[in-house]
């Protein structure tokens, strides 16, 4: 039989963030990282995200994945989801009416936001859909995540360090790690290689806005002409 495959872009299916109000006692099935097995719940068995504010975004991912699912088990479809975490990395046009493009727009125009989630990098993001709509062997969920939710201080640095001169701010305080933890351990066996790091997502993602004058910081008036 031929199976139709499908890659679809439905994150936040898992919960981590205390960002999105998530329970407080839902941590991840393998007591270490959250994962494929994962599913963003409310207090009720089996729930999604509660509606409140904003939350029914959250709660039309976890519910579109689950109506997805169920179609594809009924009529034999071979159905692989894609799961990103916030996207960021060298964007392709200047658009910034999505939370992505705004936050790197802002970073790199010296305001430093931290959104409070783990991050994934819109090249592997792009890479995990083509691997998982021209791989045989690919099935089921694939994160594309970093392991962790940075602090202040950690963008921050990564940032000063790549580009001195950048404006950003002062030097926040140095935090404790946030508590979540995820894996991509599943993704990276299907890429053959390790996701991209935070840091190099976001200094690539700095470095392309500056240059294609998608945004200017005076720190970095001459990065143009450098690279």
């Amino acid at each position: 039989m031929l199976l139709t495959r499908l890659s679809l872009a439905l994150d936040r299916s898992f919960c981590g963030s205390d960002a999105w109000e998530c329970p407080r006692e839902q941590r991840p099935k393998n007591g270490v990282a959250f994962n494929e097995d994962d599913w963003a719940t409310t207090l009720y068995p089996d729930g999604g995200l509660a509606y409140k504010d904003n939350q029914a975004y959250c709660r039309s991912k976890v519910e579109q994945e689950k109506a997805a699912r169920e179609f594809a088990d009924l009529n034999g479809l071979d159905l692989v989801t894609i799961h990103p975490a916030l996207a960021v990395g060298p964007p392709r046009g200047p658009r910034d009416d999505g939370v992505s493009m705004y936050i790197m727009k802002a970073m790199a125009a010296g305001t430093l936001i931290n959104p409070g989630f783990p991050h994934g990098d819109t090249r592997d993001v792009a890479l995990a859909h083509i691997k998982a709509a021209t791989i045989p062997e690919a099935s089921g969920r694939y994160l594309v995540t970093t392991p962790h939710i940075p602090t202040d201080h950690e963008l921050w640095t990564c940032l000063k360090q790549a580009y001195p001169a950048m404006e950003l701010g002062s030097e926040p305080e140095v935090a404790e790690p946030h508590w979540f933890r995820a894996s991509s351990k599943r993704t990276e066996e299907l890429f053959g290689h390790a996701l991209t790091p935070l840091c190099k997502s976001w200094v690539d993602a700095v470095g392309t806005i500056i240059q294609k004058g998608y945004a200017v910081n005076e720190g970095l008036k001459d990065l143009k002409s450098e690279l």
